[in-house]
């Protein structure tokens, strides 16, 4: 196959005028002959008219040939389909049109940077962006767009109210199960197709979509305005969060999974979100801290451009500048996080950084250093916020030495003394935690001097307000167990196959063999004084503590632990790290004062390793920092390589 050959006889253009390059696509009757166009300068200082382009570059070994000023150019397959189809829009029709491929010199590493650094104007001030997601030969995409509209047109504007859905029993073939897939409707089938699509894991949709005035979905010959995809989202959310009851004449099995099409639907409505105003309201480096943490999961072709990409709606950080390397590039951006403090203190974006979270990385990094093109496939857990540097006197903060070496100021806490494997069926084996501890450890006293069921309680909940908060030092242990198992029986019941309760405790009885003829039953019992098998309430001192809660629990604080894997330190303290994180026996847990989260560091020679970050139990709450003003630890500085 051949490689785009770019054209090479480019004109330069007239910085000063802020000049860019525009496609005029020739019209035909001919949908077969091939797709000719002729570029023209413009100044976008003098507000010129025309559409741009966002797609998915595809494979740079699969081209087709367009011709362009009367020469044959190879471009890739996905942007000549892109604008041979965008030539039949008659009522869109884009005469005028940027395509970064053709309009940018390719070949020229300095317009080239220059030309990205203007890509927020581009957008911005285009007529329409037309966002390519391909041919859609199967349909299958057209067809999303049409449940799209039927959603959208069927909830008011005002409120976008879900708590009534019974419009849907008017189409009955949303309504049933065509099959045994994992969602098993073969049109729900296509509206994930849809969210699931490449094109909305582009690093540079962020700004392509948020800054455009006016954004049109292309799907071969179909076409929608994106406004109208954001229905999907709320429809989705109403379902997973139970906001809404199932149709009547939907069959069960169907509404439950339709609940997996959420994560999907997410990542289509992320760049809505961002269009509501969000980040216009904040810039800066912190607004692109969080950008570059919400959009993790986001592709670039050029790994540079998981930095280029974003600074459009935060403000230049790391000028565009394809002549640095990729170390570079983040390098500079870390050294530029780390210099200015934020709410969570300087090193904030160690949470993404450490030599375990990117031991497959091809980047030379320093260890103090995200590579935000490796965590593509492996986003890190956030830690719970311990505020475990807080009580320390502020510093001058953490300095970059020649070399990108950190020095950091902190204090050694522990040492790692055990280290368990990820769980494989975190479910199964945190149940087998929660009854190991309640007929073993209902007497043993944690580090801290609270009881050892109530610190299991806090770690396994540690991502819930309520487990670890200071609220739960009144809250007598056998509360503590009745939530936590209360919480784990409901994340149990929720584990998406939505088992009734009595299938549970037969399952549990049988796969945990508590003891006994009927352990579990008798489990529940103890829990759920008064309650019968097939409702499960709480007693009534449980309810006056927690209220609510746990008829609605906040599952993602199990489903972040179930990500994670635990440790033990030398002094008895638990804690865990990201299930991926290569952690060993005598790597040493450190508060850094410019840290939030506790730190796992590796000492080589003089210098350390930063390993990954942590969550311990019993550092909350300025631990470490009463410690140094006791005298019973001693601040020193890290120097991290």
């Amino acid at each position: 196959m051949s490689q785009p050959n770019y054209r090479t006889s480019y004109q330069p253009l007239d910085r000063n005028a802020r000049s860019i390059r525009l496609l005029e696509i020739d019209l035909t009757d001919d949908e077969s002959d091939p797709v000719s166009c002729r570029l023209i300068t413009v100044s976008l200082d003098e507000r010129p008219s025309y559409y741009a382009l966002s797609y998915v570059w595809g494979d740079p070994q699969v081209t087709t040939p367009v011709i362009l000023d009367r020469s044959e150019v190879l471009v890739t397959t996905n942007l000549e389909l892109a604008l041979r189809h965008l030539r039949q829009q008659r009522r869109l029709y884009p005469r005028r049109l940027w395509a970064d491929a053709l309009c940018i010199n390719q070949n020229d590493i300095e317009e080239r940077s220059y030309q990205v650094g203007l890509m927020k104007d581009v957008y911005s001030k285009a007529i329409a962006i037309f966002a390519w997601l391909g041919p859609d030969e199967d349909g299958r995409l057209g067809e999303a767009f049409r449940i799209a509209r039927l959603i959208d047109s069927n909830v008011p504007l005002e409120g976008r109210d879900f708590n009534n859905i019974n419009w849907i029993e008017n189409h009955p073939d949303l309504c049933r199960c065509d099959d045994n897939e994992r969602i098993p409707n073969r049109l729900w089938r296509m509206v994930s197709d849809l969210g699931s699509h490449p094109y909305w894991t582009r690093a540079w949709i962020l700004q392509e979509i948020v800054l455009a005035r006016m954004v049109w979905v292309l799907a071969g010959h179909q076409i929608i305005e994106y406004g109208e995809l954001h229905a999907l989202r709320l429809f989705f959310d109403a379902i997973w969060y139970g906001s809404v009851s199932p149709p009547s004449v939907m069959q069960p099995t169907l509404w439950y999974q339709l609940g997996l099409i959420t994560a999907d639907i997410g990542r289509l409505a992320m760049p809505h979100l961002l269009r509501s105003g969000e980040v216009q309201r904040r810039r800066g480096d912190g607004a692109l801290m969080k950008l570059m943490m919400d959009f993790i999961g986001h592709r670039a072709t050029d790994a540079r451009d998981k930095v280029f990409a974003v600074q459009g709606l935060t403000g230049t950080i790391v000028p565009p500048d394809y002549t640095m390397d990729v170390s570079e590039v983040y390098c500079k951006l870390a050294t530029r996080l780390v210099a200015l403090r934020s709410s969570k203190g300087y090193l904030y974006s160690l949470i993404y950084a450490g030599k375990s979270l990117h031991a497959d990385s091809q980047i030379d990094l320093p260890s103090w250093v995200p590579d935000w093109q490796s965590l593509v496939g492996r986003r890190p857990v956030p830690m719970p916020d311990q505020d475990v540097n807080g009580g320390f006197e502020p510093g001058s903060g953490p300095t970059v030495l020649v070399g990108h070496r950190l020095q950091a100021a902190g204090v050694v806490w522990d040492t790692v003394n055990q280290v368990f494997p990820a769980p494989t069926d975190w479910r199964r084996e945190t149940w087998q935690l929660v009854v190991r501890s309640f007929n073993e450890d209902l007497l043993k006293i944690y580090p801290t001097g609270i009881p050892y069921v109530q610190a299991l309680f806090r770690i396994l909940l540690a991502y819930n307000e309520h487990a670890i908060s200071g609220h739960n030092e009144s809250i007598p242990p056998r509360i503590q167990r009745e939530y936590l198992s209360a919480f784990l029986l409901l994340a149990l019941m929720q584990d998406g196959r939505r088992r009734p309760l009595k299938d549970l405790i037969r399952w549990a009885t049988g796969e945990l063999r508590i003891g006994g003829d009927q352990p579990m039953i008798s489990f529940l019992t103890l829990l759920f004084p008064g309650a019968t098998i097939g409702d499960p309430w709480v007693s009534p001192e449980f309810r006056d503590i927690f209220g609510d809660q746990i008829r609605k629990p906040n599952l993602n604080s199990l489903d972040l632990v179930g990500m994670s894997k635990l440790f033990i330190t030398t002094r008895g303290y638990m804690g865990f790290v990201y299930k991926y994180a290569e952690i060993s026996v005598g790597d040493a847990v450190c508060v850094l004062r410019d840290c939030y989260a506790p730190v796992i560091l590796r000492q080589v020679d003089s210098h350390f390793i930063h390993v990954c970050t942590c969550f311990l139990l019993g550092l909350e709450g300025g631990a470490a920092a009463k410690g140094v003003q006791s005298g019973r630890l001693k601040l020193q500085t890290f120097e991290i390589h």
